[in-house]
């Protein structure tokens, strides 16, 4: 979505962010992918990307990206976000615990490559302990099929 074609653009307390197109408004909320809908700070950068501060941490709404959303898991020092700058090499987010420097080069959509292992299937009552090259037949209506998988994540 190209954000630079909306007449508005607010940030609101309760209804998320709002975009006005000829005096149409659309909001954009928490079930859409913001952090929350209670929203307290937004900054529009010289790419047309959106930066949304809230109390749960920081949404940034990029044309090229779709929506990032970071947290204190992320680097932020706290997820009360109430402001924001950002120039062409960093963002600036204030928080009610100080300032995060954000390098905007690093900024990534959090895609975790994560391995796992297939452990078991079990289908009719009967269990597949599974290893690495096995085939496990399925009919077209299985009834119940449980899988049972391992993954480990490191942050």
């Amino acid at each position: 979505m190209d954000y630079s074609n909306f007449d508005f653009i607010a940030a609101t307390k309760g209804e998320g962010l709002i975009f006005v197109k000829n005096d149409v408004p659309f909001a954009f909320k928490k079930k859409h992918g913001l952090l929350s809908d209670q929203l307290t700070s937004i900054f529009v950068d010289s790419s047309h990307t959106i930066w949304i501060g809230s109390s749960e941490g920081l949404s940034i709404l990029s044309p090229n990206k779709g929506i990032i959303n970071l947290t204190i898991e992320d680097g932020l020092i706290s997820n009360e976000v109430t402001a924001i700058f950002v120039n062409e090499t960093h963002a600036y987010i204030g928080t009610k615990k100080g300032l995060t420097v954000l390098d905007k080069n690093k900024i990534n959509r959090k895609l975790a490559d994560i391995p796992f292992i297939f452990r078991s299937i079990t289908k009719d009552e009967k269990t597949y302990v599974v290893n690495r090259n096995d085939e496990i037949q399925l009919k077209y209506k299985e009834p119940i099929l449980n899988i049972k998988f391992a993954g480990i994540y490191y942050k």
